[in-house]
């Protein structure tokens, strides 16, 4: 069959021996071994922002929010999840922010990092403000 049709027959044998099955550039990812630092990676894990869960200090504290800061820091995991076990408070001159932080943390979404295509964990370090 492949002899006597020439012009289906590359296709043919193509098919039977699966090389269109795979394209050319398709790769496999697999699993980083440690989280990536933001330097490491080709796309940073960057934050889906919806304001409903920032981080919000106490109302009475409100006045006195300016100058609270934090700085957190929190592994981003392939699928744009923080862990929440890895959840460090690097910086704090308020711990209620930092805690507020921490809280909402689970509800936060990220795009996640980048390697050569493949998702990957990454160390996030972010400063939160009231």
């Amino acid at each position: 069959m492949l002899v006597k049709h020439a012009r289906r027959g590359s296709l043919v044998l193509a098919v039977a021996t699966g090389f269109l099955a795979r394209p050319a550039f398709a790769q496999e990812c697999v699993a980083a071994p440690k989280p990536y630092f933001e330097f490491e990676v080709a796309q940073r894990a960057t934050f889906i922002a919806d304001s409903t869960v920032s981080p919000r200090p106490s109302r009475r504290r409100a006045a006195a929010a300016a100058a609270e800061r934090a700085l957190v820091q929190f592994v981003v995991d392939t699928s744009g999840v923080p862990d929440a076990r890895s959840f460090k408070i690097l910086v704090a001159n308020d711990r209620d922010l930092a805690e507020a932080g921490r809280a909402a943390l689970a509800r936060w979404r990220f795009r996640p990092a980048r390697v050569d295509g493949c998702a990957v964990p990454q160390l996030v370090q972010t400063p939160l403000e009231p």
